[in-house]
């Protein structure tokens, strides 16, 4: 079993007074993904193994991208116990 990870993550819509309607939608994403995450202020971490965190923010992107502009800030822990 590969070791799991902790990947913080912040959207940003990018000039859209439509933002939080996007911001929650992707908080969804997070949500009905299954893994552990907990929401911050202006982050939220996920924990899972390497390979679903890379699946969400694929996830993420794929179903963000036709929104419009974005940028998505990922900072990855590479150890967790």
């Amino acid at each position: 079993m590969e070791k799991r990870v902790v990947c913080q993550m912040s959207y940003l819509p990018l000039g859209d007074a439509d933002g939080m309607r996007k911001v929650k939608k992707v908080l969804g994403i997070i949500k009905d993904s299954g893994l552990e995450y907990t929401i911050c202020k202006l982050s939220t971490t996920v924990t899972a193994e390497k390979e679903e965190i890379f699946a969400l923010v694929n996830k993420i992107y794929d179903e963000m991208k036709p929104e419009g502009l974005f940028v998505f800030d990922m900072r990855i822990t590479s150890f967790y116990e």
